[in-house]
C-alpha cells in the first residue's frame, strides 16, 4: 500500500486544483452542473489525501526504512502503538493530516449546508481553494514520501515522551481544532463577496443571509472551541504525569503554545456572537475577526512545522507568569460567555449553560491560582528510610524508601526508585519514578534519559516523585512534589465544556433567505 501514497498525494493535489477552479466558475456564473462537478472533486481529492495517510499509516507500522520520514520516526524495536503516534511526529505527516482534516471538514460542511446557497457556492470554492493550498504544501514542500537512496537497517525512533498515550491523541485533536476554522472563514468571505458583489441590494435577503451565515459561523467555532480545549486539557494531564506539574505545559514550545492563541481567539468571538454584539456593530468589523482568527490558526500550523519530536524539550523552571497571564485572559472570556448567556440566553437551555460555564470558570481559575502553592521538596533517600513533610495545607506525609531496581526491555533499559506514601494514618501507596535509556537493535543509544513521574490523586491534592539519578547503589535522589487542588481543573475543563455548547449552539435553523424578487416587465 505504501507505493500509493505518492500517486495519492498526486490525485489529492490536481482534484483539488479541479475543484477550486470549477467550483469557482460555477461560483461566478451560477451554474449548479459546475457546482455539482465541483463538490464531486472535492470529495475525490479529500478521497485521496485519505488514501495517502493510510499508505503512510501502512509504512510506519510496517517499517519501510526506505521512505524518509519511516527511518526518522520509528524504529525495529518501535511497537505498533506507538507507530501510530510517529503519524504527526514530523512536519511531513502533520502536514498531511492537517490537509486531509480541510478537505473533510469542507466536504462536511458542504454537504451540511447545501440548503444556504446564498452563501455556500462562494464558500465552497474558497475552501477547495485552501484545500489546493494545503495539498501543494504537503507534496511540494515536506512530502512524507521522500524515498532514501540506501535504507538503513534500523530508524532512530520516537522521543521517549511521546511514548506516552496522551500523545496519541492531543497532536491530531489539536491540528483537527485549528482545520475546522476553514469553514467559518471559508463563509465569511461568502458573506464579504456577496454582500459586496449585489449592486441591487434587498433588506430582507441581507437580513437572511447574516442570519445564515451567523449561525454557521457560530456552530463551527464552537466545535473548533471544543477541540482546542480538549487539546489543551489532554496537553495538561501529560505534562501532570510526564513532568510532575501541568503548569510545565506552559513553555513557549510549538506543541504547548499553538493552540493557545487561536482558542483565545475563538474564545471571543464566541463572546461577541452570544452577545450579540455583531448584530450592532458592521459585519465586516466580525468578518475582519474572523479573518483573524484564521490567520492565528495558519500561524500556529506553521509554528508546528518541525513536528511534535522536535519541539519536546526538557523543561528546567515554570513559567508561572505566562502560565497567569493566558490562564486569566481564556478564563476571563469563558467567564464572560457564561455571564452573558445565563442573563442573556435566547432560551432556558442557553441560560443553563451560561451558568456552567460559569461554574467551570471559577473551578478552573481556583484549580490554577492554587498550583502556585505547590510544594517541591529535594531528598536522598536510602533503602528503608523514612522521610517526613508536609503538603501546602499543613498536613504530615511519611516516603519509605523501597530502594532501587533496574531491569531491561526489548527497547530500553529501567532504572526505578519506589517509595510507600502515607498520608496521616492513610496508606495511600507505592509511589514509582523511572529513568529509562532507550537503544536500537544495535543496542546503540537513541536519546538522553528520560524520567517518568510516579504520582498519587486525591481531591484535594496531588502527589509526584520524581527520580533526579541515583548517588550510590542503595540512595536515590528524588524531588516529592505536592499540587493543591488539581481535581478542580478537570472539573472545570469538563463543566466549560458542557456549559460552552448549552450556551453558544445556535437555536434552531436561520430562516430561509427569500428569492431575489424579479424585475417587474412593463409593455406597452
Amino acid at each position: 500500500m505504501t507505493a500509493l501514497g505518492e500517486p495519492a498525494l498526486w490525485f489529492a493535489l490536481l482534484m483539488a486544483v479541479g475543484a477550486a477552479l470549477t467550483l469557482g466558475a460555477g461560483a461566478r456564473l451560477g451554474r449548479a452542473a459546475l457546482m455539482s462537478a465541483g463538490t464531486f472533486a472535492l470529495t475525490a481529492s479529500a478521497l485521496g489525501g485519505v488514501l495517502a495517510l493510510g499508505a503512510l499509516s501502512s509504512a510506519l507500522v510496517s517499517r519501510d526504512f526506505s521512505l524518509r520520514y519511516v527511518a526518522r520516526y520509528t524504529s525495529v524495536l518501535l511497537s505498533r502503538k506507538s507507530a501510530v503516534t510517529a503519524l504527526w511526529a514530523g512536519a511531513s505527516g502533520s502536514l498531511l493530516w492537517v490537509a486531509v482534516a480541510m478537505s473533510l471538514c469542507a466536504v462536511v460542511a458542504t454537504l451540511v449546508h447545501n440548503r444556504e446557497r446564498f452563501l455556500q457556492p462562494a464558500a465552497t470554492a474558497t475552501m477547495a481553494l485552501l484545500a489546493v493550498v494545503a495539498h501543494a504544501a504537503v507534496r511540494i514542500v515536506a512530502s512524507p514520501f521522500s524515498r532514501l537512496a540506501t535504507p538503513p537497517p534500523d530508524g532512530r525512533g520516537l522521543h521517549p515522551q511521546l511514548l506516552h498515550p496522551a500523545m496519541a491523541l492531543q497532536p491530531p485533536v489539536l491540528l483537527l481544532g485549528l482545520a475546522l476554522l476553514v469553514v467559518p472563514f471559508a463563509f465569511t468571505v461568502a458573506m464579504v463577496v456577496r454582500a459586496d458583489g449585489e449592486a441591487d441590494r434587498d433588506v430582507d435577503r441581507d437580513a437572511a443571509g447574516q442570519d445564515a451565515w451567523r449561525t454557521i459561523v457560530q456552530r463551527w467555532l464552537l466545535a473548533s472551541w471544543l477541540a482546542l480545549t480538549l487539546a489543551l486539557a489532554i496537553g495538561l494531564w501529560w505534562a501532570q504525569q510526564q513532568l510532575g506539574w501541568f503548569g510545565y505545559y506552559f513553555t513557549w514550545e510549538p506543541y504547548a503554545s499553538a493552540p493557545v492563541l487561536p482558542w483565545l481567539a475563538v474564545s471571543a468571538l464566541l463572546v461577541v456572537l452570544v452577545s450579540g454584539a455583531d448584530r450592532a456593530s458592521s459585519v465586516l468589523w466580525t468578518a475582519g475577526f474572523v479573518a483573524f482568527t484564521f490567520l492565528l490558526a495558519i500561524a500556529a500550523v506553521v509554528r508546528l512545522r518541525a513536528g511534535i519530536a522536535d519541539s519536546i524539550r526538557a523543561v528546567e523552571a515554570a513559567p508561572s507568569a505566562f502560565l497567569l497571564v493566558i490562564g486569566g485572559v481564556g478564563l476571563a472570556l469563558v467567564a464572560l460567555v457564561g455571564l452573558i448567556a445565563s442573563r442573556r440566553g435566547p432560551s432556558a437551555r442557553a441560560q443553563r449553560g451560561g451558568k456552567l460555564l460559569l461554574v467551570g470558570a471559577t473551578l478552573m481559575s481556583a484549580g490554577l491560582l492554587a498550583s502556585h502553592w505547590r510544594r517541591d521538596r529535594t531528598h536522598a533517600i536510602d533503602i528503608g528510610q523514612v522521610v517526613s513533610t508536609t503538603d501546602p495545607f499543613g498536613t504530615s506525609w511519611r516516603f519509605t524508601s523501597q530502594g532501587l531496581s533496574s531491569y531491561q526491555e526489548p527497547d530500553h533499559t529501567v532504572l526505578a526508585v519506589g517509595v510507600f506514601a502515607v498520608h496521616g494514618t492513610t496508606r495511600v501507596g507505592l509511589l514509582t519514578s523511572q529513568q529509562r535509556q532507550y537503544f536500537d537493535a544495535n543496542d546503540a543509544e537513541t536519546f538522553a534519559p528520560s524520567t517518568t513521574v510516579g504520582s498519587a490523586t486525591t481531591w484535594r491534592e496531588t502527589v509526584s516523585l520524581g527520580f533526579l539519578g541515583p548517588i550510590d547503589r542503595t540512595t536515590a535522589a528524588v524531588r516529592i512534589a505536592f499540587v493543591p487542588l488539581v481535581s478542580l481543573l478537570w472539573l472545570g475543563v469538563a463543566s466549560s465544556c458542557l456549559g460552552m455548547v448549552l450556551a453558544a449552539w445556535p437555536s434552531g435553523r436561520p430562516a430561509p433567505i427569500p428569492d431575489r424578487p424579479q424585475a417587474e416587465v412593463v409593455i406597452g
